[in-house]
């Protein structure tokens, strides 16, 4: 064998993601945890995208470097990693 599969290669992405913290001293939320939920509120308050802007701020304003995504793009390539992509349905 030349070496992990795809699918091993993404599960241990993924395990390495939820073992990620925001930053040093958070000892509750990891990385993955914190663009779920983020994912969640913009689902449920029906934000635009670009409600994402605001993690360059918790980036420019912490003391200590958090780690998060920057966009709502890699929000959404962060969540078909863990096979869970979504299809939006436009109506009137």
């Amino acid at each position: 064998m030349d070496g992990p599969n795809v699918n091993m290669t993404s599960f241990y992405k993924l395990l390495e993601a939820t073992q990620q913290l925001l930053y040093e001293a958070c000892r509750n939320h990891s990385e993955l945890f914190a663009v779920m939920r983020l994912l969640s509120i913009k689902s449920e308050q029906n934000m635009s995208n670009r409600c994402f802007d605001v993690l360059h701020l918790m980036q420019e304003t912490t003391p200590t470097p958090i780690c998060i995504l920057d966009n709502f793009n890699a929000a959404k390539k962060k969540v078909k990693e863990l096979g869970l992509d979504y299809k939006s349905i436009h109506y009137c």
